[in-house]
């Protein structure tokens, strides 16, 4: 992921500096932050730090109403990875998976981030999915080979 630095152009937003953090999964939901499904589904975009709040897509946040922004990491078939988690005041939780990359360390981000060691997700499901994926594909080679060789 590659994060940049420029000054954004006047907005009815905010106007001032902008750090971008690209390629992002965004969820929000009302409940403790967690892995699952909804990050099939979830919005893909990017993640832009103004001088009064962070936004991705129609999703406003005012630091003001922030109480409490940090990184935690997912484990998932493809590697672990870091996830952005704001929690607001009124109790909404908004997790923004990143592709791994130290975006948070920007001295140009106006928001203080906690970056933690938690890791969530397990290294043994993880590993299962990726076997799993391996034999659909073997068996899918195999079939093709099988009708390959005998004609039909």
């Amino acid at each position: 992921m590659s994060t940049d630095t420029e000054h954004a152009p006047a907005s009815p937003t905010d106007l001032g500096p902008v750090v971008r953090a690209f390629m992002v999964k965004g969820v929000r939901h009302d409940g403790p932050v967690s892995g699952g499904l909804h990050w099939a589904t979830a919005r893909r975009g990017q993640v832009v730090f103004r001088e009064r709040g962070l936004e991705c897509w129609s999703w406003k946040v005012p630091y003001d109403q922030v109480e409490q922004a940090r990184v935690e990491w997912f484990r998932s078939s493809f590697g672990k990875g870091p996830v952005l988690c704001v929690r607001t005041r009124a109790g909404v939780n908004y997790q923004f998976g990143m592709n791994p990359s130290a975006f948070w360390k920007s001295p140009d981000l106006p928001l203080a981030i906690e970056v933690t060691d938690t890791v969530h997700g397990s290294a043994a499901r993880a590993w299962a999915l990726r076997l799993l994926l391996i034999a659909m594909v073997g068996g899918i080679a195999a079939l093709w080979a099988y009708r390959a060789l005998s004609g039909g």
